[in-house]
């Protein structure tokens, strides 16, 4: 089947439409390259220091369930992980988020994390990763107290 593209005034085929619950025949009425190009002149008109304004007013808003949904990645246990490419060993609850952490805030390589221990008591964690670092790991974090 096709249909009538009215900003480009052609007709193309339905496989180059978006689907849409809102219209009649469950497609958009902008074939994709139209709505493309209309939302790239949006995205570069719009003003940089709005839009991250923008974004930290959403997160104030939705903090708590930002906040909800990492809380909820932990499992009550402590699990020691190392990164061998990396050279790097460390404690968390949340290996998920960790590793999302190592990867984009710190640039680490994580594919080949591995999480070598796991316990719910916290200082049997930190014994470990203590032993980590004294055979050449890095990655000894401020937060932890080895005891």
């Amino acid at each position: 089947m096709e249909k009538y593209c009215k900003y480009c005034k052609n007709t193309k085929k339905l496989s180059e439409f978006n689907k849409s619950s809102v219209h009649k025949d469950g497609y958009n009425a902008r074939c994709r390259k139209c709505s493309n190009e209309k939302l790239a002149i949006f995205r570069a008109q719009r003003d940089p220091i709005k839009r991250k304004a923008q974004i930290k007013a959403e997160y104030q808003r939705n903090k708590h369930k930002v906040k909800e949904y990492f809380q909820n990645r932990k499992d009550g246990l402590n699990h020691v992980y190392i990164l061998p490419t990396e050279n790097y060993a460390g404690v968390t609850q949340s290996p998920l988020t960790r590793k999302a952490g190592h990867k984009s805030n710190h640039g680490r390589y994580v594919e080949d994390m591995r999480v070598i221990f796991s316990s719910p008591n916290r200082e049997e964690a930190l014994e470990l990763e203590h032993l980590l670092h004294s055979i050449g790991y890095q990655g000894k974090h401020s937060k932890n107290s080895y005891k």
